[in-house]
């Protein structure tokens, strides 16, 4: 149980100081609270709405499923060909490095001195 304690106040220290303060404005990330609010509604409809769908017969869905597929394979076609020459532009904006990995070790690197 102590251990468990002691991961989950580390979890916390880090949490709260190596924040990235363009996430600190999103609703989902201020606080765990909404994130848990969410799961549980979740957890509620997949255990509530198949009870109440039991005795009722299936919808048709096949045409709302294959326009589905259709958007999906236009939208993904779309985001290749974007990928494809966003990458081939000789002087790109868009780099492959994660931007906020040097956020995150500059954190560290504060906390490392402060300690």
């Amino acid at each position: 149980m102590c251990v468990f304690v002691s991961v989950c106040m580390s979890v916390c220290v880090c949490v709260s100081v190596c924040v990235d303060p363009r996430t600190t404005d999103g609703y989902w990330l201020r606080s765990p609270e909404p994130m848990m609010v969410a799961v549980v509604l979740y957890l509620i409809f997949v255990v509530v709405v198949p009870r109440l769908m039991e005795n009722r017969p299936p919808m048709d869905l096949k045409l709302l499923i294959i326009a589905y597929n259709f958007i999906l394979v236009a939208i993904s076609g779309y985001m290749c060909i974007e990928v494809a020459v966003t990458r081939a532009l000789p002087l790109s904006l868009y780099s492959t490095y994660c931007c906020c990995c040097g956020f995150i070790m500059q954190q560290v690197v504060k906390e490392t001195e402060l300690v």
